[in-house]
């Protein structure tokens, strides 16, 4: 009777056993779980490519600042040689890439009955759906990326001028015969002008310029320049124009930088990197740059903490919900972006109870985990 109690119990050990092994054949793998065998998908999360325009703006005093007020009535904006760095556009691109913490097992013998479908490095797509469904990510795969890019703009060359002078003057007789011949001969050298010779040179040669442009536009008869001569010529007296004006306002050069960082919410650090308006970019975490910092909060009340509903159970397909939050970005006191965004990560995660996988059809959304339509499996696909 012994004998028959143990082999009763063994065989419905072994069937319970055997139940539930089918039952977590599609099961939910908790943190730091190791599995040895089986195959595995898992829900989305939504990280952020993050771009940032950057730009420099250096100023160069003018060679002639020192003159500006007494030929123009007017003091230099540039005071010194400086530059100032300020972001001009903030970009933000939204993809998905597997939650670690959302991850779930299913077995060989649920794989010969169930059609599962990954995309974006392990993200379900869709079980027993048609093969040819074609994933709408726009990218995958958990990326930490930092590039920068420059963009210069040609500084404008500074118009320095040097004066010529005529020292001596000298005449030459010479005697030929019965003929005298006067030669002139003019010897002379080329020096630098003073500064304030050369401002005064320069605001002539700007009287001269303004001069000759009217004379091109309303000027005698008998200049007769067709209308590509005319633009030409107008064009390099503005530049000429606008050179000699630098040596008195000074000049300016813009270099634009391009950082892309990809942050990942509820799991990066907020700050991203550190902006110093004289000093510019560090990616130090010791910098005491006024910091870079971005923040997610919720569109409207305030989000519970998110729950499994019953995903970590057994047997059960999970889906997930996502929440609408707001996105935004700071640094140094100004809001320089703010933008909705869906993060499935704050929302919850829910389960439908299955028992036969092989007769359902699910499609999922790949960038929330939501599903998209659920009903019977499609036969012969």
């Amino acid at each position: 009777m012994r004998r028959f109690s143990s082999a009763l119990f063994f065989v419905l050990a072994t069937g319970a056993g055997l139940q539930a092994q089918r039952a977590a054949d599609f099961s939910k793998v908790s943190p730091g779980q190791t599995v040895l065998d089986g195959f595995y998908f898992y829900l989305p999360r939504t990280a952020a490519e993050i771009e940032f325009t950057v730009v420099e703006t250096r100023y160069k005093k003018g060679e002639l600042a020192d003159y500006a007020g007494q030929y123009f009535q007017s003091r230099p904006e540039i005071a010194r040689n400086n530059s100032q760095f300020s972001i001009e556009n903030v970009s933000v691109k939204p993809y998905p890439v597997a939650d670690p913490s959302q991850q779930y097992r299913y077995s060989a013998e649920t794989a010969s009955q169930a059609n599962i479908q990954t995309v974006c490095g392990g993200i379900i797509k869709s079980i027993n759906a048609p093969v040819d469904i074609k994933s709408e990510a726009n990218r995958g795969g958990a990326v930490s990326s930092f590039s920068r890019g420059d963009d210069s703009n040609d500084a404008r060359v500074p118009f320095f001028s040097l004066g010529t002078r005529s020292d001596t003057v000298i005449n030459r007789e010479v005697r030929a015969d019965s003929t005298v011949i006067e030669r002139r001969v003019v010897n002379r050298r080329t020096v630098s002008n003073t500064p304030e010779e050369m401002a005064r040179e320069s605001v002539q040669k700007l009287d001269d310029i303004r001069k000759i442009r009217y004379t091109l536009i309303s000027g005698p008869e008998d200049i007769n320049l067709d209308g590509t001569g005319l633009q030409t010529s107008l064009k390099e007296l503005e530049k000429t124009e606008q050179e000699l004006l630098a040596l008195f306002f000074g000049r300016s050069k813009k270099i634009t930088q391009t950082y892309r960082i990809t942050y990942i919410p509820s799991e990066s650090p907020d700050t991203l990197f550190y902006l110093s308006p004289e000093n510019g970019v560090s990616m130090s975490p010791n910098s005491s740059y006024p910091p870079v910092r971005v923040s997610v909060k919720p569109f409207s009340g305030k989000v519970s903490a998110p729950q499994t509903s019953g995903a970590a159970q057994s047997g059960v397909i999970p889906y997930r919900s996502a929440e609408k939050m707001i996105l935004s970005v700071q640094w140094n006191g100004s809001k320089y972006f703010e933008t909705e965004i869906m993060l499935p990560q704050y929302g919850q995660v829910h389960a439908v109870p299955v028992k036969k996988i092989g007769a359902l059809r699910v499609v999922y959304d790949e960038n929330t985990g939501a599903i998209e339509s659920i009903g019977p499996a499609l036969q012969g696909k």
